[in-house]
């Protein structure tokens, strides 16, 4: 009778399994004007548990849904992305004096248009996985471990927008006492497309030193992107609006939880900056 629900109850096994594979494709170019290096991983990482319970993990790990069956929770990690594609890049524009253009332009008319470069790095990934919770109904449980029931399809039969990232029509909450019949990290949050890049150019500042100018911009196609920063990955939604969605099913009327499935939050849009540097 002294246990109640909240009381920081905790008991995991302080061991786990895990096993991981990728392919990687390398492609890398050097040149006198040109470094350029693209990377596409496609991978899949499994385990039983992302993060040792109860030490502060990121996502708000603290321990398995039923710690006398944790083969229960044998899935794709929390921090699992699938496929992922980066490409970054440093090209020296072909314009001013001893280059492809203007190579006998004057000194002034290269102060202004030679000695540019364009940089950028450009990432797309898959969103990382999140199981669908419900509210704790067996008094011992530490909240984020019970998950949902399920009894259809989640993704298919309904329209997939940021007010209904997967069928929430197919979850519900236990029965008290029982645990949910729905895997773990089953659902993914939205991925990452996103493109930095930045011009700059270089000033010559006598034999030794030279003064750099650049301007910068991060998201520069200001395209959205949906979730939360892709290091700090959330996969425990206690309530409405506190992770990239709202995964939390709850025994309320409909009207009461109209967050659920939602994509609740969002990185930031594009952002400019200028910058300079001295190399000596």
């Amino acid at each position: 009778p002294n246990f109640t629900n909240g009381t920081g109850t905790l008991d995991s096994h302080w061991t786990g399994y895990s096993n991981y594979n990728a392919a990687n494709v390398r492609l890398e170019r050097r040149s006198t004007d040109l470094a350029l290096l693209a990377v596409y991983t496609w991978s899949k990482s499994m385990d039983d548990k992302s993060a040792a319970a109860g030490i502060g993990a990121t996502n708000g790990f603290s321990g398995q849904m039923d710690d006398h069956n944790p083969n229960l929770d044998y899935a794709r990690s929390d921090f699992d992305v699938g496929q992922r594609f980066v490409l970054s890049y440093v090209y020296q524009l072909p314009v001013g004096r001893g280059k492809k253009f203007g190579s006998q332009m004057n000194r002034l008319a290269d102060a202004a248009v030679g000695g540019w470069q364009w940089t950028g790095v450009a990432t797309f990934q898959q969103g990382f996985p999140f199981s669908v919770q419900a509210n704790d109904n067996f008094s011992l449980l530490e909240a984020n471990n019970q998950r949902a029931n399920v009894v259809g399809n989640p993704h298919a039969n309904f329209h997939k927008s940021i007010n209904q990232w997967f069928n929430t029509a197919v979850f519900s909450q236990p029965l008290a006492g029982s645990f949910g019949n729905s895997g773990r990290n089953i659902l993914r949050e939205p991925g990452i497309n996103n493109w930095d890049m930045g011009v700059g150019k270089n000033f010559a500042m006598g034999d030794r030193a030279s003064f750099q100018f650049r301007v910068e911009g991060f998201n520069v196609f200001n395209h959205t992107q949906w979730g939360v920063d892709p290091g700090s990955p959330s996969a425990a939604a206690s309530g409405p609006g506190t992770g990239a969605i709202d995964r939390n099913v709850n025994d309320q009327p409909p009207a009461a939880n109209v967050l659920f499935g939602h994509v609740v939050s969002a990185r930031p849009g594009r952002i400019v900056q200028l910058g300079g540097k001295i190399t000596f």
